[in-house]
């Protein structure tokens, strides 16, 4: 293990102690008795999860070393789910126990500064005491709220129609359908299989002209793929199934124990979408013939701003591509978009993912937030500059937090049409 791994290890332990010491201590100064349910949940929550949480951390190097990596992602995301159930409930809490905190101070700073007479501290908490109340009540609900994330979230697909406008488009493309779908992480259904079954089910009954794949097959090895080709055999549209790499696909954040071993798992992940009925676009362009019609779709490697790989070749993509016909560009990272592609070419609509949403967001009618969007610009949804269009779809799966919340997994379908 490195020094600088070591060195998160005894600082990530340390914070979390610390908030579990501290939480403990501030809940028995409350000095209430509680009914043997409360105490249960107390115990388990404050105690016993904790100690299996922190017993399970310390055993990653080890389950690193010993298990196969596409298993290994499996205990990642049990490691990781505890802990966004556990601490960040906890992780809130404590704001509102430091504001109710702050608030009394402050008082006392404020009555000290004008004369007034000492003020009865313990008074004035009791009177502040309503905000512990509603910060427990808010970690309650924050906790059963990212429960239902990793248990249903992550699962409930839904289908996003989008409609395509552009007098580019040819008469024979009117109405012509291209579900969209990306960000597999095959590795995070391990144990779910049933789910993908699910997922190809939905895409075939969309009907789709065309199926695109933007990237992120897997999280890490092309093992994770493994169980996942029969079923993804059946991914069915009439003009065919085109396909991406994108940032995860290439094995670049786990450790190889050679570099012909990384190339190789590369090779395997490709020869995995073949079978599958893919055709990945490595740099290089198709056209898809409606009648007399064409349409080119062009399909770049991952290309993001660091610390993300730019793999892709835009120009190389573009060579020998009439940009006069309406034009769709695959790349998995959205930056892209405005680094490379918008007023440098004529491409007509990018399509991405990448974002996930952060896995987390609220959406109201037209109103969609997530916290991601503080990272990217665009980052969910249709976005339109000069003529020039992105979709960034927030994808299917999932890494790191194992669940959504606010932010389905979805299949996109577009519908183009002339203006």
């Amino acid at each position: 293990m490195r020094l600088s791994q070591i060195i998160f290890l005894i600082v990530f332990l340390s914070i979390i102690l610390s908030v579990d010491i501290y939480l403990n201590k501030w809940i028995k100064s409350l000095k209430i008795k509680y009914e043997k349910a409360i105490k249960y949940f107390l115990l388990i929550f404050f105690k016993i999860l904790p100690a299996l949480f922190i017993s399970s951390f310390l055993l990653i190097p080890l389950i690193y070393a010993y298990v196969p990596a596409e298993e290994y992602m499996v205990y990642f995301h049990s490691i990781t789910g505890t802990f966004f159930l556990v601490y960040l409930p906890k992780i809130a809490l404590i704001f509102f126990i430091a504001f109710e905190m702050l608030v009394v101070y402050l008082i006392r700073i404020f009555n000290s500064l004008v004369r007034k007479k000492s003020t009865d501290l313990e008074n004035i908490k009791k009177k502040l005491s309503f905000i512990n109340k509603f910060g427990f009540l808010f970690a309650t609900f924050f906790f059963f709220l990212i429960a239902y994330g990793i248990h249903c979230g992550k699962f409930d697909f839904i289908v996003r129609e989008v409609e395509i406008k552009s007098d580019k488009i040819p008469e024979s493309f009117e109405d012509f359908k291209i579900a969209h779908i990306t960000d597999f992480h095959l590795g995070g259904f391990l144990g779910n299989e049933e789910q993908v079954d699910k997922i190809v089910e939905l895409i075939n009954s969309q009907n789709a002209d065309l199926i695109v794949f933007t990237g992120d097959f897997v999280n890490n090895v092309s093992e994770e793929a493994d169980k996942f080709i029969e079923p993804l055999k059946k991914l069915k549209a009439k003009m065919g199934v085109y396909s991406i790499l994108g940032n995860h696909d290439y094995g670049d954040y786990i450790k190889w124990k050679s570099p012909e071993e990384k190339k190789e798992n590369l090779r395997r992940l490709i020869n995995q979408q073949e079978s599958i009925g893919m055709d990945l676009l490595l740099n290089e362009t198709v056209s898809i013939v409606v009648n007399s019609d064409t349409i080119n779709i062009i399909g770049v490697e991952n290309w993001g701003k660091p610390p993300f790989p730019q793999y892709g070749d835009l120009q190389k993509a573009l060579e020998n591509v009439d940009q006069k016909k309406f034009d769709i560009l695959l790349s998995h990272d959205p930056t892209h978009w405005e680094a490379e592609v918008l007023g440098a070419t004529e491409i007509d609509l990018t399509l991405s993912g990448h974002t996930h949403g952060a896995q987390f967001g609220l959406e109201v009618d037209n109103i969609r937030w997530s916290p991601v969007s503080l990272r990217y610009d665009q980052w969910g949804g249709l976005y339109e500059k000069n003529d020039q269009k992105l979709y960034v779809s927030t994808g299917i799966g999932f890494i790191g937090f194992p669940g959504r919340i606010g932010m389905p997994p979805e299949v996109v379908v577009y519908k183009l049409t002339r203006k």
